[in-house]
Formats: structure tokens, C-alpha cells, sequence
């Protein structure tokens, strides 16, 4: 399985040499959470999460269906087995705060993102 990438430094705003494995993952986990789902053409419509959806709906709407669509996005790379330990919480202007510990064939990542 090739998944050599670029490896990109979000701080910096650069690409920095290449990455592969775990590293590659989880920067392609982060990807996809990040991409709006049917926004873009270069990407199908597989790819990416409708996460930004819940921005500014009833928490419990949120809590109740996050996981399941954090599962069926994460669900097209064929590395990703699954996530464990899933939490949400809200932020400051309705930002969504969300951990979960990334079961894959590299073994478990733990995984931060705002949304």
C-alpha cells in the first residue's frame, strides 16, 4: 500500500519533504474531517465530511449523529479500522471540538480537530 505524501506544515502554511505511514494518515484523516463533502471537484463525492453542517445546530443533534459521520468519512481509506473513545464538545462561536482515538493498520492515533 503506497501512501507516501507530501507533508504539510499547517503553521507555516508549507510543504515540508514527504511523509508516509502513520504520519500520512493521520495528516489524510485531518484532510478529510477538514474538506466539505460535494464542495469540491477535484475530490468525489466519497471524500470529505458534511461536519460543517452541524455548525450552529442543537448540540444534542450534534452529539447524537457526529460519530457516525466522522466513521463513514474516515470509511474510504482502507488503512482506517475504526475510532474509539469519540468525544464533542462546543467552543467558543459554535466551534466544534472533537477527539477520538484512530484505530488503524499503523495501530491507535489519537486525533484533535476543530471544526
Amino acid at each position: 500500500m503506497a501512501d507516501r505524501t507530501w507533508k504539510i506544515n499547517r503553521e507555516k502554511d508549507r510543504i515540508e519533504g514527504f511523509i508516509d505511514g502513520k504520519e500520512a494518515l493521520e495528516q489524510s484523516v485531518f484532510d478529510m474531517l477538514k474538506t466539505q463533502r460535494f464542495q469540491n471537484l477535484i475530490y468525489s463525492d466519497d471524500y470529505g465530511s458534511q461536519l460543517e453542517w452541524y455548525i450552529g445546530k442543537d448540540f444534542e443533534l450534534i452529539e447524537a449523529d457526529a460519530e457516525r459521520e466522522i466513521t463513514d468519512a474516515l470509511s474510504i481509506d482502507e488503512r482506517v479500522l475504526g475510532i474509539e473513545n469519540f468525544a464533542i464538545s462546543r467552543g467558543k462561536n459554535d466551534i466544534l471540538n472533537i477527539s477520538f482515538d484512530l484505530i488503524s493498520v499503523f495501530g491507535k492515533s489519537e486525533i484533535r480537530v476543530a471544526i
